[in-house]
């Protein structure tokens, strides 16, 4: 049986539908949408339990992560150390990103990311 599970789980991932559902959940979740993220689970033959509570919780979560991720990404853009470490706190990056001059380099990293972003939209990439 575990066999029959392993296969599915890898041809779920190697077809490319993994990245689907995933997308589909995301979705769903962004649009507020308790039935497409139910309907999603149905088409892909996936069992969910979840309550209309337990979905209106997870787009609690992702509105706050979404938030606290902005804030992080604002505060890594105007060079804000203090700021960024503050939002950082209770994260394992901020063992590595322990200075200001690594924090310097992170953000030297991010603006080269949000370069790759904006050359791979302009050649349609995405």
């Amino acid at each position: 049986m575990m066999g029959n599970r392993g296969n599915m789980m890898k041809n779920f991932t190697n077809t490319g539908e993994a990245q689907a559902f995933k997308t589909a959940l995301e979705n769903a979740i962004t649009n507020k949408d308790f039935a497409a993220f139910q309907a999603v689970h149905t088409k892909y033959g996936i069992t969910t339990n979840v309550t209309q509570d337990q979905f209106n919780e997870m787009i609690a979560i992702k509105t706050e992560m979404d938030a606290l991720h902005k804030k992080i990404t604002e505060a890594l853009k105007n060079g804000d150390y203090a700021a960024w470490k503050l939002l950082n706190k209770d994260t394992p990056l901020l063992s590595k990103i322990d200075t200001e001059a690594k924090f310097q380099k992170l953000a030297e990293l991010e603006s080269y990311r949000e370069k790759m972003d904006a050359i791979r939209t302009e050649l349609g990439l995405e």
